[in-house]
């Protein structure tokens, strides 16, 4: 799990789409990468680079490490910052509005043939989760 290998794990997702191979515990992973085809289908990549790609565990880690660097890049090219954290907001049958702020998770392109895992970019480490869970992705590309 500590390879840096988002990008032949997504070329591999993208073989699994065509090939119309898809089975339960492979919705969730397909479906994630869908949603590197709508982002490459709206923000073209430079021409020198990979095209865009769901990273890999190691390469989330990477991302984590480097978060203030890469954010005062993406700050730079009007990019959307990685966030660490967000503000749930919590509707009450009463109308009352609660907020409370948690743990960013991202999906990421490393998995097993059981588990589905998700990366805390708060805390900096993986998790598991259910292939139900709702969580955004951070897609990258590579020069």
């Amino acid at each position: 799990q500590d390879a840096a290998c988002g990008y032949s794990n997504t070329l591999g997702y993208e073989a699994l789409n065509k090939a119309g191979v898809m089975s339960y515990d492979d919705q969730i992973r397909v479906d994630v990468c869908g949603k590197v085809a709508d982002h490459a289908a709206s923000v073209e990549a430079p021409a020198l680079s990979t095209g865009w790609y769901l990273p890999s565990l190691q390469e989330m880690k990477m991302l984590h490490e480097n978060m203030q660097k890469v954010n005062e890049s993406l700050s730079a090219a009007d990019g959307k910052p990685i966030a660490k954290t967000y503000i749930n907001k919590i509707v009450h049958s009463d109308g009352r509005v609660e907020t409370e702020e948690k743990d960013q998770y991202y999906w990421h392109s490393t998995f097993d043939s059981d588990n589905f895992y998700a990366f805390n970019m708060n805390q900096g480490k993986t998790d598991l989760k259910t292939e139900s869970s709702e969580l955004p992705v951070r897609i990258i590309l590579a020069f």
